[in-house]
């Protein structure tokens, strides 16, 4: 019995179970029971019992009386077992007997639960909705009862878990969550099988998943806006700058093509413009002219190539940098062929600092490459003539001798201050002419310009007082004429007794949008005036309302940056001395008089010791020679506002940058030593 119980049902159990042997033996009517309690995993030719001991059979018999035991059964891991024992001796005329074994087997829980996946996809879309199937998966316990009865579950942190179908016996893995394959590319998710046994017992299962990307990301750009600055006069046909943009996608959904938005930036972009499709860099196909286009935008389109494809665009400011490309231009002297050639004639007695003429000169170009500088290239007499190097003035640095020439020529040289300078030259010919002779157009214009700028003052307060007198008499005639009319009996003066016709009071009042005046005689302290009265009352027309009103604000012409507001940085180096000159803040008023005469002051200053400003010009100087322990940068605010009582201003931001001495001196500092004398009419060189 041993090798029977061993090959077909003890094999494979691990703990101890109870084998009830139930023996009905009946042999001349006599029966009996025979229980044996073994252990699992015996080994082959183990002894369960013995039968002859417990049945009281003769031992040495049993051979002659053929004793065997045969099974009654064919079924394998049953929970009970039946098998039937028959004994015969070998007597002659043989006798014998049987018996029904019947083997009860109480299960433990030494089966772990089996997973076997029966369907899966390796692979799932991104935007697969929750609840899409991924896998199918049957589950197995070898045991029973309890012991068999298994629980699945995934680990709570992924975007997973499984249904159980009705039958208790399968389980689908299926979504919970939408899946980002941009977050996770893949899952491994771990099933886990655990059965209700005590202790009870598990086993895992793996499952790779693999996100397949979807095309739900949009190309998106490193900058929106972007902003870029061309010097004027490029190479055309060479790339000037470039756009870049990248998609979270994968594959084809993330490959991107770059393309102009024509329908917001116009045909005309690709007439000097053009784009590489596959990298975003733009290239010029003509050159750039700053005096013909300072500045301009366009919009880029960047397309995936998903299906359907995703795109964004992005704006794209451009602005043209000025290059010295622009030589003077000679407006005066002009001569009659378009040469920079003029004669000027001027009596042999005028004074030392006599104008003589003005040489005026225009540049296309901005900044400091539009700067002009005048100096004389060529001059018969040194002793003679001076020129102004900003203004381009030309005057008489002595009286004139008997000994000097009637004529003299005077080459003047016109360059602007870019790197590499353009210039032009202008040539005048001074000629004396006796006093007595006629005054030269010349002459007369110094007198206007010379004079005249010193007189205006004067000039205008004359003007006033003469309108003042004028105005006075007509209010005096119309007083006689109003006076000399008959008194009305509705007049509501109350006049003296001693009245003797003389008009000495009067009284201005305004009513509504008229003004009044009330005119009478000389009235005694406790008399009474009613306006109204029409015999007494004058209509005088309001002129104030013809006079200019202030309603422009000044405007800020230096320092403006690229974007156009009112800032700028100067540099200029650490071992300047006081007084020197930093810039200058220019600003202009559209309107006239007072509501145009423009007043500067520091509105804001990081150290007032430093930095003075001239409350009249807008020249900016340094109060002290600097220190090792100042800042490396001041930022001042200048306030610019106009003379009236209700006053329009403007602000314009200076950021003052020291440098050390040995380093290049910077445009600012060339500046402030080219503009140390320069005189307040500086504009005029581009009448």
């Amino acid at each position: 019995m041993g090798p029977l119980y061993s090959k077909r049902w003890l094999l494979g159990w691990r703990n101890i179970f109870y084998l009830v042997l139930l023996l009905e033996l009946q042999l001349n009517g006599i029966s009996a029971q025979i229980r044996y309690s073994i252990q699992e995993e015996l080994h082959i030719g183990t002894s369960v019992g013995n039968l002859a001991k417990d049945l009281a059979l003769d031992i040495g018999r049993i051979s002659e009386r053929n004793l065997r035991i045969v099974s009654g059964t064919k079924q394998e891991l049953f929970e009970v077992y039946e098998m039937k024992v028959m004994a015969t001796d070998k007597g002659a005329g043989s006798l014998s007997t049987h018996c029904n074994v019947i083997v009860k087997v109480e299960d433990e829980n030494d089966n772990p639960p089996e997973i076997d996946i029966t369907s899966m996809s390796s692979k799932i879309p991104e935007n697969a909705p929750p609840g899409s199937v991924v896998a199918l998966m049957a589950i197995t316990d070898l045991d029973s009862g309890v012991n068999g009865q298994v629980v699945c579950a995934v680990p709570t942190h992924l975007p997973f878990d499984l249904k159980q179908s009705p039958d208790g016996h399968s389980y689908s893995l299926v979504t919970k969550d939408s899946l980002d394959k941009e977050s996770a590319h893949s899952y491994d998710i771990t099933i886990t099988a655990r059965d209700l046994g005590s202790p009870a017992l598990s086993s895992t299962k793996v499952i790779k998943v693999n996100v397949q990307d979807v095309n739900d990301n949009r190309p998106s750009f490193a900058r929106n806006p972007y902003t870029f600055y061309v010097g004027e006069n490029n190479k055309p046909g060479m790339p000037i700058f470039s756009v870049s943009a990248s998609d979270a996608d994968e594959g084809d959904n993330a490959a991107i093509s770059y393309s102009f938005d024509r329908k917001s930036s116009g045909p005309s972009i690709s007439s000097f413009l053009n784009i590489n499709d596959a990298n975003g860099s733009i290239y010029a196909l003509k050159k750039f002219d700053f005096e013909t286009q300072k500045t301009f935008q366009f919009h880029v389109i960047a397309t995936d190539a998903g299906n359907p494809s995703l795109s964004s665009n992005v704006t794209v400011c451009v602005y043209i940098l000025d290059q010295n490309d622009n030589a003077p231009v000679i407006l005066y002297p002009l001569s009659s062929n378009g040469s920079a050639e003029g004669m000027e004639q001027i009596p042999r007695n005028v004074n030392a600092g006599h104008l003589v003429t003005k040489v005026r000169a225009y540049d296309a170009d901005i900044g400091y490459n539009g700067w002009l500088l005048f100096s004389l290239q060529e001059v018969s007499d040194h002793s003679l003539f001076g020129l102004d190097r900003y203004t381009g003035r030309i005057r008489t640095l002595r009286s004139f001798t008997e000994t000097d020439e009637a004529q003299h020529k005077l080459v003047i040289l016109v360059k602007d201050n870019g790197n590499v300078s353009l210039s032009a030259t202008a040539t005048v010919v001074v000629k004396l002419v006796e006093p007595k002779e006629a005054i030269s157009a010349s002459d007369v214009k110094s007198a206007a310009t010379d004079q005249g700028e010193n007189d205006i003052p004067f000039y205008l307060i004359i003007t006033l007082g003469s309108v003042s007198t004028l105005f006075l008499i007509s209010i005096i005639v119309l007083i006689a004429m109003q006076c000399s009319k008959t008194t009305d009996v509705s007049s509501k003066y109350l006049p003296e007794t001693n009245y003797d016709g003389t008009l000495c009071h009067s009284i201005q009042y305004r009513s509504g949008e008229k003004r009044y005046m009330l005119v009478g005689p000389r009235m005694s302290i406790g008399s009474t005036i009613v306006p109204g009265s029409n015999g007494n009352t004058l209509v005088v027309p309001d002129r104030r309302r013809t006079l200019e009103e202030n309603d422009n604000a000044p405007v800020i012409m230096y320092p403006v940056s690229s974007n156009g507001t009112a800032e700028g940085i100067e540099e200029l180096p650490r071992n300047v001395p006081a007084g020197h000159l930093v810039t200058k803040v220019r600003a202009y008023d559209a309107d006239i008089g007072y509501n145009g005469w423009l007043l500067f002051s520091l509105q804001d200053v990081s150290d007032h010791s430093l930095f003075g400003l001239d409350r009249y010009t807008g020249r900016k100087r340094t109060l002290r020679s600097f220190t090792e322990t100042d800042e490396a940068q001041h930022k001042l605010v200048i306030l610019v506002k106009d003379n009236r009582n209700v006053s329009l201003s403007a602000t314009a931001t200076m950021v003052v940058k020291l440098v050390e001495p040995k380093e290049d001196i910077s445009a600012s500092d060339v500046k402030a030593r080219k503009t140390f004398q320069l005189k307040s009419n500086i504009p005029s060189q581009r009448r």
